[in-house]
């Protein structure tokens, strides 16, 4: 009978292993909850990042298509207007305004861009002005 010995010291009892597992879930828990909003203010940030790219890239195709162009895309004597979806980045949608300034062979342009796809209260809208001369 000498094998049959169960008050060994250095085994842990049932009720400890459900203890410290009690602990580890609490700990686990209390860390996704912390690194949660951090995720959320990531997918905000790659968006808006995403639509800056977008914008710019608009902006330089405008320019590079130059002043007349303008009135022919988006037509209007003083002003015109155009919208449109991006085919490379599904869930984004623009607006383009032109208006003549007053001053000879010089526009005012303004790009307007958002997500269609409003999450948790985050409707991501970024707007861009700039004047385009008459070369």
């Amino acid at each position: 009978m000498a094998g049959l010995y169960f008050g060994r010291k250095d085994a842990f009892t049932l009720l400890e292993v459900i203890f410290i597992s009690v602990i580890l879930c609490g700990s686990l828990f209390i860390l996704i909850q912390t690194f949660s909003p951090g995720l959320e203010s990531k997918q905000k940030v790659e968006k808006l990042s995403l639509m800056i790219i977008l914008a710019q890239r608009f902006m330089e195709q405008i320019r590079t298509e130059g002043y007349d162009s303008l009135a022919k895309k988006y037509p209007g004597n003083e002003s015109g207007s155009g919208e449109g979806e991006f085919k490379d980045a599904p869930g984004f949608r623009w607006r383009v305004n032109w208006w003549e300034t007053g001053i000879p062979n010089l526009r005012k342009v303004r790009i307007k861009i958002w997500g269609e796809i409003e999450e948790k209260g985050f409707s991501p809208e970024l707007e861009v002005i700039t004047y385009l001369a008459r070369r």
